[in-house]
């Protein structure tokens, strides 16, 4: 399948001590209210896309993305484990790398979710920023399926 993405400005930042390597967070900005089970359960996903922008290949031996997720308006946030990537060892240049990673860190009321991410790579203590995914998570059927129309 295809992801279509549109970036201002520069694109996404690139690690500040893997030359080359840039990364980003994706994700549907609009979810279903779901049980605390089933977003424990990883009933929410986001993608991260590792980008190779060297014109040489990429050696990346560990990946991980972390997420913190604040409902808006609450000053406390919730913090998900971080999540090592399954990336290939090697990334040749000009080549995205897409990996699904489970949110489960979001609370089960309907509200505004503000989801931070970050990568660490390799033993590099920097880390990357991959955006801000701002979620609403709603119960109205009409955000998810258009209105029925009777004849």
């Amino acid at each position: 399948g295809e992801v279509a993405v549109h970036l201002d400005g520069a694109g996404p930042p690139e690690h500040p001590t893997l030359r080359g390597l840039h990364a980003a967070a994706l994700g549907n900005e609009q979810s279903r209210a779901l049980g605390e089970t089933k977003w424990l359960e990883g009933g929410y996903n986001l993608t991260v896309a590792l980008v190779n922008g060297s014109p040489a290949p990429l050696t990346l031996e560990d990946a991980r993305a972390a997420f913190k997720v604040t409902k808006v308006g609450t000053p406390l946030a919730c913090m998900d484990e971080p999540v090592k990537l399954t990336t290939p060892l090697t990334i040749p240049p000009g080549v995205v790398w897409f990996e699904r990673v489970p949110i489960t860190c979001i609370m089960h009321t309907t509200g505004s979710y503000d989801i931070v991410g970050s990568l660490v790579a390799d033993r590099s203590t920097a880390e990357l920023p991959l955006g801000l995914v701002r979620l609403q998570v709603s119960s109205d059927p009409q955000m998810f399926a258009p209105p029925r129309v009777y004849p």
